[in-house]
């Protein structure tokens, strides 16, 4: 698969302040530049922005070997910690595939800062049919189409809609 274009972090990873860096035909690469307010109460980076920046470059790399009409979900990701992250300096977040088929891709993730082992994640992803009743899940939508002005001048999303 040649065209990578429909690879790119939702708003989550937006509002994280998550970058992409690399993305190439089994493997991405993010960036995240964590601040004070992504501290847990020790002055570490907190496990649940690791975790998630782990999440977006993992299932963005498993994209990256399907059509443009499938999606990727998770199945389960696995996260290790090995140490502390501090705020203010850049952590990286290598995603490559370990392997993919038709139904299931599994890849394997490392969060460096400063060239230092930071955390690891293993996942599995399935391959599905991406839905065609939500326009917000269309590849070319503007993820801020919709939102108030309020919504956009202090940068948060509406939550979602529960049907």
């Amino acid at each position: 698969m040649t065209d990578l274009e429909h690879i790119r972090p939702g708003p989550f990873a937006e509002l994280l302040g998550f970058r992409t860096v690399q993305v190439e035909e089994g493997e991405v690469v993010l960036e995240g530049l964590p601040g004070d307010e992504h501290l847990n109460a020790g002055g570490f980076v907190h496990g649940g922005y690791l975790s998630a920046l782990l999440d977006n470059a993992t299932g963005l790399a498993a994209r990256t070997r399907v059509p443009a009409q499938l999606l990727t979900p998770h199945l389960d990701i696995h996260v290790q910690y090995v140490r502390g992250a501090k705020a203010g300096l850049p952590l990286t977040c290598r995603a490559t595939v370990l392997s993919g088929g038709r139904r299931a891709v599994s890849v394997a993730a490392e969060v460096t800062q400063e060239g230092r082992l930071v955390a690891r994640a293993s996942s599995s992803h399935a391959v599905v049919q991406k839905p065609t009743d939500d326009p917000r899940r269309d590849a070319d939508h503007n993820w801020n189409e919709g939102r108030t002005a309020l919504e956009r001048s202090n940068g948060r999303s509406p939550p979602p809609q529960v049907t």
